[in-house]
């Protein structure tokens, strides 16, 4: 019934109650009164009395269909048919009144927001990442459904009650972007803010390696070890690298190189190792590497010869080089060697110099048997015992060549043959000359000058123990061969090779002759060599290479000449 329609009504019952003549009549008149504004009140589906009727009224008349809930009375807006019954009939004709489109409601969505995870966060694969949402904002009278939760457009999972939490586990390394979205019982859907994580790919471990020390070197305690470790990390970078010793850490270092020094260690054997740690946290521990302290004690060098037999390097057991005497500015021997080359603050103290020579530090000279050597002038400080025999200038050593030649002894002998051979080859050309002392100097190379390895035939002389006839026979041996690779060569025209061997094929001949030889005296070792030629009187009888000595000598080489196979020698 329309509102103005019920008002008029209403008027009319009012006005008859008021004048009328019946008291009956005026009871009856406001009781109907009554009716009738209960049903202007009371306008049907606006069951909330909110002034329209939408969704909130439909979901109440929805409520008491299902609870059989009876009519409060006359004029109830649930029962829209006015039937005194509550049904679905009057649902459906209240759908049909609704006076909002779509019957909204005019309730204000929820509000949803991501606190987990962090904004930024990182995550490493295989990774767990925990995301959480929290709503706030939420209408009684539309309690929340469900949350759920999005990478992108895609679903990754939802809850439908507080706390609103899901487990993510992505399995492929990018970056992400994850939001909530929150849904009422009204349908009401409200989107949070996104928020950005990366996940990166599994850490790859750096690799680390200890270069320095090797496995079982030696040291002398107390000692001073260098550790050094190789070390790298392919995707990332490297936050330190650290030294142990066991469980014990050394030491540590955060850039390159990798090292570190363990100082004053004791006498025992260790266990060193060296761990890499990079930006992520990600540690791998090296092979370990043993090594041994010992006490100190005799120290073993090696000495390292040049081509004449003067020391050079001393190395060490660990094959490191503790001793150094280079001929780097000078040749005859002024410069002082170097003696803590690997910087452990030990020197190294050898006292060997060109062969034969022994440096004497309170004279500064280099102590040679028969004289000394001064290595400032590069002379002798004494005159050659031999006298002029070596030639006019009895101080000079070695003919100013300490490069090619030596003088182990300070007796000049390679000169003795050189004049032997100078008077032998009068008349040849120089060059001849030449390649002839070059040869006969072949055999006195420092390799050649070490008695008792079983050459001493090469200088007409014996091994202890081994018999004249023995050693004669063998140095013969000795000549003819190199007297048959002189004949060789000088058919094939190559000089060079054939006068060199003629060279040493006469060596052990004028040997022969040398009162420091003749008789295929005893070369005693090394430790006795200054036995060498005392059999036959003192080293001084060297200066009798007399002209009676030289004419001898001169005549064996002429027969070797004119017949190589009759190998005469000095008796």
């Amino acid at each position: 019934m329309p509102v103005r329609q019920s008002l008029r009504r209403l008027a009319t019952f009012l006005l008859l109650a008021l004048f009328g003549e019946s008291r009956l009549m005026r009871a009856c008149l406001c009781l109907c009164s009554l009716v009738l504004a209960s049903q202007v009140w009371a306008t049907p589906c606006d069951v909330d009395g909110d002034g329209d009727i939408d969704l909130d009224d439909l979901t109440l008349i929805q409520q008491a269909i299902l609870a059989r809930t009876p009519v409060s009375g006359p004029g109830d807006p649930r029962d829209a048919d006015s039937n005194g019954v509550i049904n679905s009939i009057d649902g459906r004709l209240c759908a049909l009144r609704c006076t909002r489109p779509k019957c909204a409601t005019t309730h204000t969505p929820p509000t949803v927001s991501l606190t987990a995870p962090a904004a930024g966060a990182m995550y490493t694969l295989p990774a767990t990442v925990t995301v959480t949402a929290t709503v706030s904002g939420v209408d009684v009278n539309t309690p929340i459904s469900r949350v759920d939760f999005y990478q992108g457009n895609t679903l990754i999972g939802g809850a439908t009650a507080s706390p609103y939490t899901i487990i993510w586990t992505p399995t492929i390394a990018g970056s992400y972007s994850l939001t909530a979205k929150a849904t009422d019982s009204a349908g009401g859907v409200t989107t949070s803010a996104a928020r950005s994580i990366t996940v990166q790919a599994a850490n790859q471990l750096p690799s680390v390696s200890l270069s320095s020390p090797i496995a079982d070197q030696s040291f002398t305690a107390p000692a001073n070890v260098p550790l050094t470790a190789t070390a790298s990390d392919a995707d990332g970078t490297l936050a330190k690298v650290e030294f142990f010793q066991g469980a014990t850490l050394i030491g540590s270092a955060t850039t390159p190189p990798y090292s570190v020094v363990w100082s004053n260690v004791p006498v025992g054997s260790y266990s060193l190792t060296a761990k890499a740690t990079d930006n992520l946290g990600g540690t791998r521990t090296s092979a370990a590497v043993p090594i041994t302290v010992s006490p100190a004690g005799p120290t073993i060098l090696y000495l390292h010869g040049d081509h004449l037999g003067t020391p050079r390097v001393a190395t060490n057991e660990s094959n490191v080089v503790v001793w150094r005497n280079l001929p780097t500015t000078e040749p005859f021997g002024m410069a002082l060697p170097e003696e803590d080359p690997d910087g452990d603050g030990k020197a190294t103290v050898i006292n060997l110099r060109f062969p034969g020579q022994y440096f004497d530090r309170e004279t500064m000279l280099h102590y040679s048997y028969l004289r000394d050597y001064d290595p400032d002038t590069g002379r002798y400080v004494q005159s050659d015992p031999i006298g002029l025999v070596a030639g006019i200038n009895t101080y000079d050593y070695v003919g100013g060549n300490p490069l090619s030649l030596i003088d182990s002894r300070g007796l000049w002998g390679e000169r003795a043959h050189e004049k032997i051979i100078d008077k032998a080859f009068l008349g040849y050309d120089a060059s001849i000359i030449k390649l002839i002392k070059e040869g006969s100097a072949d055999v006195d190379a420092a390799i050649n000058q070490i008695p008792g390895v079983g050459n001493s035939y090469e200088h007409a002389m014996r091994d202890p123990g081994q018999s004249i006839a023995d050693v004669r026979q063998k140095m013969c041996r000795f000549v003819r061969r190199n007297m048959d690779l002189y004949l060789k060569y000088k058919k094939l025209g190559n000089n060079w090779l054939a006068y060199h061997y003629l060279g040493r094929a006469l060596h052990p001949i004028m040997d022969s002759t040398s009162p420091a030889h003749r008789g295929f005296q005893v070369w005693h070792p090394i430790d006795d060599g200054a036995k060498h030629g005392n059999e036959h009187g003192s080293i001084e009888g060297l200066n009798a290479l007399s002209p009676e000595l030289l004419f001898e000598t001169i005549n064996l080489i002429n027969a070797v000449l004119s017949s190589p196979e009759s190998c005469p020698c000095g008796s």
